[in-house]
């Protein structure tokens, strides 16, 4: 059977969900200075009472210095605003940004084949997934000594990636954070995806990923308390699966696959290359149940509780 695309193929190919994140290579999306990833860095660095505290230390100062009626007042404004804008949207008045990119339904991980089609078997592909985490044990957090340069050289790693992804046989990467093991300085980690674990490999013993590696063994008795971790797992084909309900596009949903179109003409063959999203909608056929989404039944290892609210849409 053919499978539903939920997400238009571009010609040019977006981002990973990291990438767009640290705004790599681009303008800082907050004030000029900060990107969304550097800011959820610096939120995290510091417990919930260290900025309350912080808060209330510039709000004495403002009592200090400005009249009352002053130095009250952007606290009151601010929160103000805030309320009014979850009110608007709570009430249908105003448009709900959080709901941006979230697409409606159930929907799974389908890959195109060659020809940009989305047929044959589920999970009928293999899949290399990387788990990187890294964590400063550091009363500084991610201001100790070390940090830097070690975020300078994944993100250099992840430039090349992003720089060459048919080549590393790269589909997405996407970040989280930890952040049940203590209150701050939590610990970061990263999902990467490959098409297969060789490709992996031959990036990790190349000249950028090489490089922060030999710089690592150097230091490494520096930064004790500099903590680093990977996981690597190699998924062979009907042994994977992805489920969505009302979720915007966030792991392997958020990777790309390259499909390259042959034009063939008479003066010289020209090549394109598009790339596709791999959600596809699962309200129907074999994509209904876990099992079907691994090729290892028609869909219907769920019918027997009568309760699938899909099934009628």
């Amino acid at each position: 059977m053919e499978y539903i695309s939920l997400v238009k193929p571009t010609k040019e190919r977006a981002p990973s969900q990291y990438a767009k994140a640290a705004e790599l290579g681009k303008r800082k999306s907050f004030l000029g200075l900060f990107s969304a990833h550097e800011l959820a860095l610096i939120r995290d660095n510091f417990t919930l009472t260290t900025w309350l505290l912080l808060g209330a230390c510039i709000q004495s100062l403002l009592f200090l210095y400005l009249p009352i009626s002053v130095s009250v007042a952007p606290a009151f404004v601010l929160l103000g605003l805030r309320i009014g804008d979850v009110l608007l949207m709570w009430s249908g008045l105003k448009h709900n940004h959080y709901m941006d990119g979230v697409i409606p339904g159930k929907t799974a991980i389908h890959f195109p084949d060659s020809h940009g089609t989305y047929t044959g078997d589920p999970a009928n592909s293999e899949i290399c997934v990387i788990v990187l985490a890294a964590r400063s044990n550091h009363p500084l957090g991610m201001f100790a000594p070390g940090i830097k340069t070690l975020t300078d050289y994944f993100n250099a790693n992840v430039k090349a990636l992003e720089a060459s992804p048919e080549e590393h046989g790269l589909l997405g990467m996407s970040s989280w954070v930890n952040a049940g093991d203590r209150a701050a300085s939590s610990e970061s980690m990263v999902i990467a995806y490959f098409k297969n674990v060789d490709y992996l490999h031959k990036f990790a013993h190349g000249t950028s990923h090489r490089e922060g590696w030999n710089w690592w063994n150097k230091t490494v008795e520096e930064h004790p308390y500099i903590g680093l971790m990977h996981e690597v797992y190699m998924i062979t084909k009907h042994n994977w699966e992805v489920v969505n309900l009302n979720y915007h596009p966030a792991g392997l949903g958020a990777t790309s696959s390259s499909v390259v179109d042959q034009l063939a003409e008479k003066s010289s063959p020209t090549q394109t290359t598009s790339w596709f999203s791999p959600i596809v909608e699962a309200q129907k056929g074999r994509l209904r149940s876990s099992a079907g989404r691994m090729g290892r039944d028609g869909g219907a290892g769920n019918e027997k509780y009568n309760d699938d609210p899909y099934a009628a849409a």
